[in-house]
């Protein structure tokens, strides 16, 4: 009896240790399923979203913000390096240092074309009009307003000789670019700028523009 015991209980263990071994080798077979499931999952978004698997084109991507950064000093910059144009898209632009760095590049033979939207231009008292009042160089800024009644035109953007982009939530205004939390993105990447200059021609072409927006005699 003792001897049958002994070997049923050899048995036993060793029954025991290869369903152990079954097990982990289940357990094993598991995690490498999952791994390679998860591998492929990432491979068909990487393949299916090919522009969010790669960053913006080689340009450099810069971002600030304020109230921490004086984002006006930002634009000034950028604007002063104009030589050819700068075509800007703004849903408010009354911050006077940016309209005189506009007329500014204007006086220098630089081509300024200003796309505002209409609704917000009619219901500020002192909007760009106002505010560029007896600027000179104001004259040979073209500037056409998306109809007012009309979905607005929101951006705060503007491309700097074809090459520069600038582009962010920061209105042009004193507290859009001093004291509000806003952020101000510049982009030197030649796909985004040129996105921006196709958008910005079909704004300008847009059919019922207000070529005259503002009252000249408001300069």
């Amino acid at each position: 009896m003792g001897g049958t015991e002994m070997r049923i209980s050899h048995g036993e263990r060793g029954s025991q240790g290869l369903g152990a071994q079954f097990f982990s080798g289940q357990a094993w077979s598991r995690r490498l399923f999952v791994v390679a499931g998860l591998a492929g999952l990432a491979a068909v978004q990487i393949l299916a979203h090919p522009r969010e698997a790669k960053p913006l084109g080689n340009g450099a991507v810069e971002i600030r913000y304020a109230p921490a950064a004086d984002l006006e000093r930002i634009d000034l910059a950028l604007m002063r390096q104009a030589t050819r144009s700068i075509d800007i898209a703004a849903y408010l632009l009354v911050d006077q240092a940016v309209i005189e760095a506009l007329a500014d590049a204007a006086r220098r033979g630089v081509r300024v074309r200003l796309y505002l939207d209409g609704g917000q231009e009619a219901g500020s008292r002192e909007g760009f009009g106002g505010r560029a009042r007896g600027l000179r160089g104001i004259e040979k800024i073209e500037l056409r307003l998306k109809p007012p009644g009309s979905e607005i035109m929101h951006l705060k953007s503007y491309s700097v000789d074809g090459r520069i982009l600038r582009t962010g939530s920061a209105n042009f205004s004193y507290s859009g670019l001093k004291r509000e939390d806003d952020d101000l993105v510049v982009i030197r990447d030649p796909a985004a700028i040129t996105a921006f200059e196709e958008s910005f021609e079909a704004m300008w072409r847009r059919a019922g523009n207000m070529s005259e927006a503002v009252d000249a005699s408001r300069f």
